[in-house]
């Protein structure tokens, strides 16, 4: 739970006379839900045009390459490598700004960048490139231009990640603690909980604010997973009314279109708690490093641990990644089947966010996480052994599977740095961002070496290498919970 420094540092009334005076006896009057609802609209509609633009963008190039990972894992390299470099200078200068002008900022840089790189990767038609073994032998046997066409674009998705990354360090990391907290100076003051009940008020409200944020990061998962459960099929039905480039040019205007509705969304929340307006923007970068270590350190051993394992759980392909689903296209997956397992995939994560309270509240959090982690693991060497057997169906059975365990043991390590035992108010706000960092560089890992094995035959080494990864995260998440709990199994 945040610490009671956080607590005093959120719900302190601010100096600004009677009209914050007044702002702060409205805000304790009002209901969780209703200060909760523009944050869940604005991380839906973000939602929206990530998941559609993650589902589209590598069935677009494998289906112009379709015996290659090189172009996928090249779009991948590319948006890691900007995130890494620039993701934290960013941050850094949006530390002296105040106000919704840096979020309406990153959010203008992220949407400009992300339809400038659509309109790049529209040039390129299954017609002209399917033949081919891979961008380079494309290039040499028409034109260099759509060499540096694909390039140049790439150079635009790092941008966006950059700014994508830090506006969801700032809206699912940070102002989710803070309209949790404030919610809970409405709760104990209106006697009722956001589920209509005042169990979970007790020490002052301190168990109150555990409780709520659990049940908001839960909630933003399941929207962020619902999402990613219609958008294959409304992505698959509408390729078949159309061609990949104009269901590009679509989702390219909706992106212009949610930009300035998410916007209005942003004013919203800060007029219900207008702490987010002034929350830190904090992204650990390789310059940083020491500092976040130090922050590190400060945790209890167990979340420390948990960190670790976390990071190792992003040196893997066996997702529903490009890299994925250009092997299933190269072995006869249609389209629709590939919709079909990535709706699958959410829905099994899905189920694993409504569970997860369920695990943490009979395990206890510390059991929770390697219990929940496990499953994923059990499941992750079924498809292992499926991928090596050539197995494709029993590989996308065990991989949807397999995500149930992964998004609830996500919230239960999000839940291990957030309650802050022993920390400073800033301390998960620091471990956040070099745990993003730090997965950046893992995922970055598994790009440069899918870049290496670039054919679609070589991708059960990367399955290999991705079982091996998941193996020691669970060994060390087993090893951090020794010295709190048994193990679970």
């Amino acid at each position: 739970m945040p610490h009671s420094d956080q607590l005093q540092q959120y719900l302190a009334p601010p100096t600004g006379g009677s009209a914050s005076t007044q702002h702060q006896h409205q805000r304790k009057h009002l209901c969780p839900w209703a200060m909760s609802l523009p944050l869940y609209t604005l991380h839906l509609l973000r939602c929206i045009s990530d998941r559609s633009w993650a589902f589209l963008l590598p069935l677009h190039l494998s289906t112009c390459f379709p015996r290659s990972l090189y172009e996928v894992s090249t779009v991948a390299a590319f948006a890691t490598i900007g995130s890494v470099l620039f993701t934290p200078r960013i941050a850094l200068y949006l530390q002296k700004r105040r106000g919704l002008g840096r979020f309406y900022l990153l959010l203008a840089l992220e949407n400009m960048s992300v339809m400038a790189a659509g309109a790049l990767l529209v040039q390129f038609h299954p017609s002209d490139t399917a033949a081919t073994d891979g961008l380079l032998d494309a290039a040499e046997s028409s034109t260099a231009v759509l060499d540096l066409t694909f390039y140049a674009a790439g150079v635009l998705l790092a941008v966006d990640q950059c700014c994508s990354g830090v506006l969801e360090n700032l809206v699912v990391k940070e102002w989710t603690v803070v309209v949790a907290t404030i919610a809970s100076g409405s709760v104990r003051n209106d006697g009722s909980s956001e589920s209509g009940d005042n169990s979970d008020t007790k020490d002052g409200g301190m168990t109150s604010v555990a409780s709520i944020l659990s049940k908001i990061n839960s909630r933003m998962s399941q929207i962020d997973l619902a999402v990613g459960v219609v958008v294959p099929f409304t992505v698959s039905a509408l390729l078949k009314y159309g061609t990949d480039t104009g269901v590009l040019w679509m989702l390219l205007l909706w992106h212009a279109t949610t930009a300035v509705v998410i916007a209005a969304l942003a004013s919203q929340v800060c007029v219900h708690a207008p702490e987010c307006a002034t929350s830190s923007v904090v992204d650990a970068g390789l310059g940083s490093m020491r500092h976040a270590w130090l922050e590190f350190t400060a945790l209890p051993r167990v979340a420390r641990y948990n960190v670790a394992a976390y990071i190792l759980l992003y040196l893997s392909v066996i997702s529903p990644s490009g890299l994925t689903m250009a092997w299933l296209r190269a072995n006869g997956v249609s389209i629709t089947s590939t919709a079909t397992l990535r709706s699958a995939v959410q829905l099994a994560g899905f189920a694993g966010t409504l569970t997860a309270p369920t695990f943490i509240r009979r395990l206890g959090l510390e059991a929770a996480a390697p219990a929940t982690q496990g499953l994923q693991t059990f499941f992750v060497g079924m498809a292992c052994v499926a991928c090596l057997s050539q197995s494709v169906h029993i590989f996308m059975v065990a991989l949807v599977l397999s995500r149930f365990g992964l998004w609830a043991y996500d919230l239960c390590e999000r839940q291990l740095v957030q309650r802050g035992d022993g920390a400073n108010a800033t301390t998960h706000q620091m471990v956040f961002a070099a745990e993003r960092s730090a997965s950046q560089l893992m995922g970055l890992a598994t790009s440069l070496v899918a870049m290496t094995l670039s054919s679609t035959d070589d991708y059960a080494i990367l399955v290999l290498i991705s079982t091996t990864a998941v193996l020691v995260a669970h060994c060390t998440i087993q090893a951090g919970s020794y010295s709190t709990v048994p193990p679970p199994f």
